[in-house]
């Protein structure tokens, strides 16, 4: 018995995430910033060894005493607001001259191989226009050379031979607060941003969608690897200019200058192409005139546009195709001298018209009569569901999230809470619905939470300084100073890491020379101490905070 979990799971996941924090009763989660002395060998509880330095941080743990060293460590926690949580997708940079991976529906590992592989599947780019693009035809494994541009909802077909599809772009601003050098935003659109939307990115990705055919054909694409890549042999072709047209009840007669030189029945069920127009039919009948010019006659309307005289066709292979849907037509094109293939093989297919409603499709080609063909292998590439540009989120596998948090200043927008700017950190985390101290079982709304024990005292000596050990020898309570604030009189000293109890009567001194002769008043951290889930946690060198200084923490979360 076997089982797969889907990425579509995954990508459920990741929205359920970030749907959490816009709904009615949201989920509210904190990034909470902590450590304020430099990492060594005696970290255990946050996974360090002998090797462990401030240079070489641990590789955080994922138990218990993690997560209780974690709130021991916390000095603040910031609320992460709905416009600070986006999805996001690897960062593929459009490069010349590379060959990128085309959209496959039955490639397994697309999604998950875009960057973190021996063999990365790049199959979408980003611009230097912030435009993204996902590669629906790679020319058969050939090199990229022209950049692809435009915004709307056509395929784009630069003359490199890709096909790409524009799919969205990174506003300035998501790419100020979002786009990292591994990392860019995503998002689909659940309804239509209006005329009146502060950029016109949103209004170019909700063309994109509303645009999306469910089930279209797009790529025909060989199969690279197979006998003779897939080119088969064997194949005719002609070329040839029109004399007369003529409707004849449903089928239209075409005269052509001259003969193409092979017997009658010959081109019959093959595919006649006007180039100049973009239109195909099928050849009912040809009729060989050794005195006079031919005749083919196909099925339907053959006439319009076309000019007498010098109208260019092409006969050609008919492409065959079989499935579910319904409207699909495509013709063959021919190899050449300025392909890898020969006349008679089938270097690739055009769509003409892609139809819709398609889960499933194959092709087949139909050649001249008594003619030995080595068959040409073709698959036929189905889009996603509700098709190319429907969901962004879903096609180019969104199950990461960015959450992204600034600290700014000592948060002078929040005037009673004084964020240190004396002291560094080093461990940043999530913390899922912690409680608030001062109101029981209370869940943490605020926007903001120091999470320092403050000890107020009013005669001292000398100075604590930041990172030294404070102790109370009569009750052998310690704690790390973070930093030491003033109030009039008053020196507030915030501390973290606390062990046992401090009292207001018994002296402290510091690890240091500094110390003081009681404690007026002790102000507890404003969050209950293993009150909330810790989802996150990482951990790196220090951060040095200052009051004219901004940090932009930004989040990578895997789901």
């Amino acid at each position: 018995m076997s089982s797969v979990l889907t990425n579509k799971f995954r990508i459920h996941n990741a929205k359920s995430f970030v749907e959490g924090f816009s709904e009615a009763v949201p989920t509210n989660i904190y990034t909470a910033i902590g450590k304020v002395t430099p990492w060594s060998a005696t970290d255990t509880y946050s996974g360090a060894g002998s090797s462990t330095s401030e240079s070489n941080p641990p590789t955080p743990l994922d138990h218990i005493q993690n997560e209780n060293e974690v709130w021991r460590n916390m000095i603040a926690a910031k609320k992460i607001k709905t416009n600070d949580v986006v999805h996001s997708i690897p960062r593929v940079n459009w490069e010349s001259n590379k060959i990128y991976t085309m959209y496959s529906d039955t490639d397994a590992t697309l999604l998950v191989n875009v960057i973190n592989s021996s063999t990365p599947k790049p199959f979408y780019v980003l611009t230097d226009e912030f435009n993204v693009y996902k590669c629906l035809f790679n020319n058969n494994e050939g090199e990229s050379t022209i950049k692809p541009t435009g915004n709307g909802s056509s395929l784009i077909k630069p003359t490199d031979g890709y096909i790409w599809k524009y799919m969205y772009t990174v506003s300035p601003s998501d790419a100020f607060r979002f786009m990292t050098e591994n990392f860019i935003p995503i998002q689909t659109l659940e309804s239509d941003p209006g005329s009146g939307s502060s950029c016109a990115s949103p209004n170019l990705q909700w063309n994109v969608q509303t645009n999306a055919i469910a089930g279209a054909i797009d790529v025909i694409a060989r199969r690279i690897g197979s006998s003779n890549n897939g080119a088969g042999s064997g194949y005719v072709s002609a070329t040839g200019t029109v004399s007369t047209v003529a409707l004849q009840g449903s089928d239209t007669s075409i005269i052509i200058n001259g003969t193409l030189g092979v017997g009658s029945s010959y081109y019959n069920n093959l595919t006649l192409y006007y180039p100049s127009k973009g239109t195909a039919f099928t050849i009912t009948s040809f009729t060989q005139n050794s005195g006079g010019n031919d005749e083919i006659v196909v099925s339907g309307d053959a006439t319009s546009g076309v000019v007498a005289g010098s109208e260019p066709f092409q006969i050609l292979p008919t492409v065959n195709i079989t499935g579910d849907g319904s409207g699909a037509k495509a013709i063959a094109v021919m190899g050449s001298a300025n392909t890898l293939t020969n006349a008679n093989q089938i270097d690739s297919i055009k769509v003409l018209s892609g139809g819709s409603g398609y889960t499933k499709a194959s092709v087949t080609f139909t050649n001249a009569s008594n003619v030995t063909t080595t068959d040409a292998v073709f698959d036929v590439i189905i889009p996603p569901q509700g098709g190319h540009g429907k969901d962004a989120v879903e096609e180019l596998g969104g199950f990461f999230v960015m959450v992204n948090t600034k600290l700014e200043y000592d948060e002078p927008a929040f005037p009673t809470k004084v964020l240190t700017t004396q002291n560094d950190y080093r461990q940043i985390s999530l913390i899922r619905q912690p409680k608030v101290s001062a109101s029981g079982n209370a869940d943490a709304t605020a926007d903001l939470y120091l999470q320092t024990q403050v000890l107020t005292v009013s005669t001292v000596t000398n100075t604590f300084l930041p990172d030294e050990v404070v102790t109370q020898s009569s009750t052998n309570a310690t704690g790390i100073v973070v930093d030491v604030l003033t109030d009039g009189n008053n020196k507030l000293i915030r501390i973290i890491n606390v062990s046992g109890t401090f009292n207001t009567t018994d002296s402290i001194s510091s690890s240091g020379t500094a110390s003081a002769t009681s404690i007026s008043s002790i102000t507890v951290p404003e969050l209950l101490s293993n009150s909330g889930d810790v989802m996150f946690v990482e951990q790196r060198s220090g951060i040095v905070r200052d009051q004219s200084q901004i940090e932009d923490i930004k989040i990578i979360l895997e789901f």
